[in-house]
């Protein structure tokens, strides 16, 4: 079983976890000593495999248009 965590990183930061955003909130989102945010869930992995054709694919974000 595997906790799902919700990570906001720097891009220039990297993976140094002084810098992750933590969550505003309550009933134990934050972890402190991880800086992860802890979603409440978990999941259980029991057979399969993953692979670019059946996986989920996350792109970064991309800002359109001018903003003000």
């Amino acid at each position: 079983m595997f906790q799902v965590h919700f990570v906001l990183l720097n891009k220039v930061l990297g993976r140094n976890n002084k810098y992750f955003v933590l969550m505003a909130n309550e009933n134990g989102v934050q972890n402190t000593t991880t800086r992860m945010n802890s979603l409440g869930h978990t999941i259980d992995v029991t057979s399969g495999h993953c692979n670019s054709q059946s996986a989920a694919v996350f792109h970064a974000w991309q800002q359109t248009g001018n903003r003000r």
